[in-house]
């Protein structure tokens, strides 16, 4: 357990007796002012040791995403100490009804931004887990064969081609290794895929970046896209906004933090 006691240490779960809030509850329902700080460690561990088959059952769900179960436990550890770290009894909810979403959330944020070799638009790694989630769980058994494209389009809500997209990426989590020999044809030597490799494109990093933007743009309405526009891709100054668009400083200040916000909600999802 002492392994479990450093990574709590690691995201304020044991080192932070304030962390939890003002009312300083923890999992197990004691006020963190009355206990010690021997005691908070103990009810933790406790805590810890008493849901980690839950964290387990969790895990199993994304065995088929090309990471080892063994890290998506630890993954999902680390989003239980989060749960408990944050989770307010006073609030009415039961533990484990506010631990299970911290803990996919965390299994999910991992496999986002580890599980691929090469990176990939976030909706499409979202698009991909809902399909993953749909073709091994309820609609293999409901319809007591593998699901075709247009069923899983229906239990997920995509577009048949939006399904047809998460079949392409699905091995870009499982890449042909650079080094591999692949026999010639017609008597030509041997070859490797690295003997095939261009230069390195600066501007391809930045191309799913690019795209995750362009997608979460779309939340925006029509003056605060053209406030996010004119201010980060056309250069002006707040000022010479409010000029153009007719209304105060003041109030484009408010529409281009409230903008922000929502993209920054939407890439953070």
């Amino acid at each position: 357990m002492s392994e479990v006691v450093r990574v709590a240490s690691q995201v304020g779960a044991v080192d932070s007796p304030g962390a939890n809030g003002a009312n300083g509850a923890t999992a197990d329902g004691h006020g963190r002012r009355d206990l010690s700080h021997d005691e908070l460690r103990d009810v933790r561990e406790r805590t810890v040791a008493k849901h980690m088959l839950l964290v387990y059952r969790l895990s199993r769900r994304f065995d088929n995403c090309g990471e080892p179960i063994e890290d998506l436990v630890q993954v999902g550890a680390i989003g239980l100490l989060k749960a408990i770290a944050k989770f307010d009894e006073s609030r009415g909810f039961k533990f484990v009804t506010y631990a299970v979403p911290v803990i996919v959330g965390e299994i999910k944020n991992y496999l986002r931004d580890h599980g691929w070799a090469v990176k990939v638009p976030r909706k499409l790694q979202r698009n991909k887990l809902m399909v993953h989630r749909a073709t091994t769980d309820a609609l293999s058994h409901t319809l007591g064969h593998s699901p075709k494209v247009p069923e899983i389009a229906s239990a997920t809500g995509l577009s048949e081609q939006e399904v047809y997209d998460t079949f392409e990426v699905a091995n870009f989590s499982h890449p042909l290794s650079l080094e591999a020999e692949y026999p010639g044809d017609g008597g030509r030597d041997a070859s490797r895929l690295l003997d095939y490799v261009g230069a390195e494109d600066p501007r391809f990093e930045a191309l799913s970046d690019k795209l995750d933007l362009a997608d979460t743009m779309r939340s925006l309405d029509r003056r605060e896209m053209t406030i996010i526009y004119l201010k980060f891709y056309a250069g002006l100054s707040q000022s010479q906004i409010a000029k153009r668009m007719g209304i105060s400083q003041m109030h484009v200040s408010r529409l281009q933090r409230h903008a922000l916000g929502k993209l920054r909600a939407e890439l953070n999802a």
